[in-house]
């Protein structure tokens, strides 16, 4: 990316060329926040699926002793449900990674070379340019719906990392600071919901 910037700012090139440069910079882009975006969302998944294992083994831990309270227990219980139920609702969501690579690689591709075709006429051209605005703006509402998890996402890692900061810190004037901060964040997470 950066032999790209570097060519980019010369000021000899043709417009032709610095459109192309710029063009092949925003794709490198896009995918890398794609990447980027899969990584986040795995690495959710993984650290979700762990609390879950954890949740389970801390539930037959205390099934083990007896003198665990009852709430403790039913706690313990919710607090892994609520972990599946995310679980399960990102795992449909995953789909959406799987939809979009569909739509762009495979079915967008194909049109767009149906519509370089010299012989089509305006009534062949007309179904295949309104599929190919119905695709591009389906992948528009995914990329929307991708960013949304991914920020609800960061928002609950960071929510989390301030709770234990909170339970963490000793002094107060610090502790209220975090305390404001996680506040902020779930009212974020809030208004995405």
């Amino acid at each position: 990316m950066k032999t790209l910037q570097e060519e980019l700012n010369k000021e000899n090139l043709t417009p032709e060329t610095k459109n192309n440069l710029e063009q092949i910079m925003k794709k490198q882009q896009e995918k890398q926040t794609n990447l980027k975006n899969f990584i986040t969302f795995q690495t959710y998944m993984n650290h979700l699926e762990t609390d879950i294992q954890e949740c389970e083994k801390e539930l037959k831990e205390n099934e083990v002793k007896k003198e665990t309270s009852l709430a403790k227990k039913h706690q313990l219980a919710e607090k892994k449900l609520t972990k599946e139920k995310e679980f399960l609702a990102l795992k449909e969501k995953q789909k959406l990674f799987t939809e979009k690579d569909e739509l762009q690689n495979d079915i967008l591709k194909d049109l767009k070379e149906k519509l370089k075709k010299p012989n089509l006429t305006p009534a062949d051209k007309t179904p295949l340019e309104t599929k190919q605005t119905e695709i591009e703006k389906r992948i528009i509402e995914i990329n929307q719906e991708i960013n949304n998890l991914i920020t609800k996402m960061q928002l609950k890692n960071k929510i989390e990392a301030l709770t234990e900061d909170i339970e963490m810190e000793k002094d107060e004037a610090l502790k209220q600071l975090f305390i404001k901060h996680k506040e902020i964040c779930q009212q974020q997470l809030e208004t995405l919901n």
